[in-house]
């Protein structure tokens, strides 16, 4: 279940449902249940000039999926609350319907309400109808501002009505948010923009030779930016683990391999979907946020953040869209909108960088001098790219499109960062900058990501902005791991630290006396035939399976990884790499921490689309 509250004030909050003193009035179920909705995006799509169109050519913002934790009863059954707090309030709520195959027809008409209930009143205060179908494909919001309870003992009522309807439909409305529009907000809010596939050295702040980052790179220059950021791993599911814990991903498990893990000690053969989900038994920075009374919710496009995964568990709110970046900025900027006083924490996930690369007029010509859907047979298949002899201009063109989708994102994060300088948000609002790994364009011979754990794949933007508690303009130049943004947001919003966590707080990196620098590890590769291992400490990286395969660097000398010193350095390398094993074989044996991953037939379809072999095929 995914939470607004934790979960005893959760249980508390449905244990003052109001049902003992009206008889009439039914029990509502204790624990909100996580209600999924799926839009009809068929159907959305068919009404486009041209529904041929592949989803990356789509302009418009979809919700694919819109998770959402929810009150769950047959219609014409009330859902009966005290009303907490002494007016003026502002009130949020929202209103889907569950129904059975063939059930949400368009002439058939759901009119849901709220009413506040007293011994002197009772009221309506927002109503409105629509159709099944329209409220089975999409939350329906319910916000009312300025609601005074002029008496002691007001209840608020939910209710859905309609005149005709199948047995098996069930109405879902979200707990009911209240705040009181006078009260001033004692907490920061905390915005994280997570850029899916950027590598560090492709932004303009960082180097790079096109101006693709003018606006991040302004917002970055606010605060602490990490010059460089290694990432616990080369692809997205165990990357997100891993800042959503503060865990390695051997540890929070997202994304782990089983057989590939053990294939690392012995050598053995890879077992066919055997990689897991976020293990249950960790604590999420979204739950922490919960408990500590914050408002919380994610929009992200990538489908290996689906829910079911169980990246987004904590949030209230998981929202899969499609497509760009643009339609993530404007997804969470609706959200804020209603927060009212209550703290936020938002999490936005911006996928354009990914392949296929795919930038929107202007940016596909800014630096690859063509327009995307003028090229032939474009986008190629990432086998055929990883497979195939691509030629040197070829090489260009992607990595040019590639910067295209950049500056693209970079457009929409700008407008994000405007909005809550229009709304007065932008002194009171942590803003984390980060990316889950980088992208090779053929530096060491391979493509996209998920492969390697070489410089292009690990090296990835890291950024810390917060007004009065961030110094402005600080760049730190060590080694720095994405392990340590977890416990790092904690401490900036002052929330209890966790224990046993992996990673450490960031905060005295950018202080007078810095500490030494950590090692970094990364881990948990998506292909190749065995699983590999990397550190990087005081200044030389050593990657290996943990077998005869091991490669040695000194970054201060050869920073682009391209000169392999390991047979000039056999001590360092069987110490580095005496190290890593050890480190394998000081966690707890391989084993599922929970079922093996369920995906949708349409998501896995997205899965594949993208490149991946899905859990069903790890290589």
């Amino acid at each position: 279940m995914r939470a607004t509250f934790s979960t005893s004030v959760a249980a508390a909050f449905a244990s003052c449902v109001i049902a003992a003193c009206r008889p009439a009035a039914p029990t509502v179920e204790r624990n909100p249940s996580r209600v999924v909705v799926t839009l009809d995006l068929a159907r959305a799509v068919s009404r486009l000039p041209d529904p041929t169109l592949p989803s990356w050519a789509l302009d418009a913002t979809w919700p694919e999926a819109d998770a959402r934790d929810a009150f769950v009863v047959a219609l014409g059954e009330e859902i009966v609350l005290p009303i907490g707090l002494s007016g003026p309030l502002d009130l949020t709520s929202a209103f889907a319907l569950r129904t059975e195959p063939g059930g949400d027809r368009d002439e058939l008409v759901v009119e849901y309400e709220m009413q506040i209930r007293s011994k002197l009143r009772d009221e309506v205060v927002f109503s409105e109808k629509c159709t099944f179908h329209d409220a089975a494909h999409a939350w329906r919001p319910l916000h009312v501002q300025a609601i005074v309870r002029p008496e002691e003992r007001a209840e608020l009522v939910l209710v859905a009505r309609a005149a005709v309807a199948s047995p098996g439909t069930r109405v879902c409305f979200t707990p009911p948010r209240w705040s009181d529009t006078r009260r001033v907000k004692t907490k920061p809010n905390v915005l994280v923009i997570s850029i899916d596939a950027l590598r560090a050295d492709h932004m303009s702040g960082y180097g790079h030779r096109h101006a693709t980052t003018p606006r991040i790179d302004t917002l970055l220059a606010q605060g602490v930016r990490f010059e460089n950021a290694v990432s616990v791993a080369p692809w997205t599911l165990p990357s997100y683990g891993t800042l959503f814990t503060g865990l390695m991903p051997m540890r929070h498990r997202a994304g782990l391999s089983p057989s590939r893990e053990q294939s690392f000690l012995d050598g053995g053969a890879l077992e066919a979907g055997d990689f897991e989900l976020l293990d249950a038994r960790v604590a999420t920075l979204a739950e922490r946020f919960a408990q500590a009374g914050y408002r919380t919710a994610g929009f992200v496009s990538n489908p290996f953040l689906d829910g079911e995964l169980g990246i987004g568990r904590g949030f209230e709110r998981w929202v899969m869209y499609v497509n760009r970046a643009a339609a993530g900025v404007e997804l969470t900027e609706e959200w804020i909108r209603t927060q009212g006083s209550a703290p936020w924490f938002a999490f936005v996930h911006l996928m354009d960088p990914h392949a296929p690369y795919t930038p929107p007029p202007p940016y596909d010509e800014n630096f690859a001098g063509v327009q995307v859907r003028a090229l032939a047979n474009y986008p190629p298949t990432l086998e055929t790219l990883r497979t195939a002899q691509v030629d040197e201009a070829t090489r260009r063109t992607l990595a040019a499109l590639y910067d295209g989708e950049i500056a693209s994102t970079d457009a929409a994060v700008g407008k994000l960062i405007e909005f809550l300088d229009a709304r007065g948000l932008s002194q009171d609002t942590l803003i984390v900058f980060h990316s889950d790994h980088g992208e090779e364009f053929w530096d060491h011979g391979g493509y996209e990501h998920g492969h390697s754990l070489h410089k292009e794949l690990l090296h990835v933007p890291l950024a810390f902005v917060f007004p009065g508690r961030v110094p402005p303009g600080r760049t730190v130049k060590s080694y720095t791991s994405t392990l340590d943004v977890f416990p790092t947001i904690l401490a900036l919003t002052g929330l209890e630290p966790v224990a046993g966590l992996d990673g450490v707080s960031l905060i005295p990196s950018w202080g007078e006396a810095p500490p030494p620098a950590r090692d970094c590890l990364s881990e948990a590769l998506l292909y190749g035939a065995r699983e590999q291992k990397a550190i990087l400490s005081n200044g030389l990286k050593l990657i290996t399976d943990g077998g005869d395969f091991v490669r040695l660097f000194d970054l201060a000398a050869d920073p682009r990884e391209t000169r392999d010193l390991a047979p000039q350095r056999p001590e360092d390398v069987a110490r580095l790499k005496a190290r890593l094993v050890e480190y394998a074989r000081s966690k707890p044996a391989p084993q599922p921490s929970g079922p093996a991953p369920k995906l949708s037939p349409e998501r896995r379809e997205q899965i594949e689309k993208l490149g991946y072999p899905g859990p069903a095929e790890p290589r």
